[in-house]
């Protein structure tokens, strides 16, 4: 099966309100040889409010209105696993990577996903044996 980006987008843009009611607009994918980059308008103080955690005073001053953010990912699949590498995170122009990043995604996306695996496998459900991730389209290869 293939997906194309502009199916993939649309998907993205039916989808993301469902699990996060607000927070987030204008969510864009754009894909390229086994990886891919997403980019959105956040607001970070909206998404914590609709997880149910109110920031501390410092956080809601830092986190002010809607940011910028693009996150830029390797995707490496076969055998019905993969393994999503974050490779860098830019929010309101700023790039986080490297020991920053690693930190990051500890201690602010696994808190608020936990089941998240970012940089370790994990397998792929309905039957996928591998994603192939190309340049504006992403091919789906089941198993038998």
């Amino acid at each position: 099966m293939t997906f194309t980006e502009r199916e993939l987008n649309a998907y993205v843009e039916q989808e993301l309100p469902k699990s996060v009611p607000e927070g987030i607009r204008e969510p864009k994918l754009e894909l390229g040889s086994g990886m891919a980059t997403g980019s959105a308008l956040i607001d970070f103080l909206k998404l914590e409010h609709s997880a149910g955690s109110p920031p501390n005073w410092i956080m809601r001053q830092l986190l002010q209105g809607e940011h910028p953010v693009t996150v830029t990912a390797r995707i490496a699949t076969a055998n019905g696993r993969a393994t999503v590498d974050v490779q860098s995170v830019a929010i309101s122009g700023v790039t986080i990577e490297g020991r920053l990043l690693d930190y990051l995604i500890r201690n602010y996306l696994h808190a608020y996903y936990p089941d998240a695996k970012v940089g370790q496998p994990f397998d792929m459900s309905y039957r996928i044996d591998r994603v192939d991730v190309q340049p504006a389209r992403v091919d789906v290869f089941l198993r038998k």
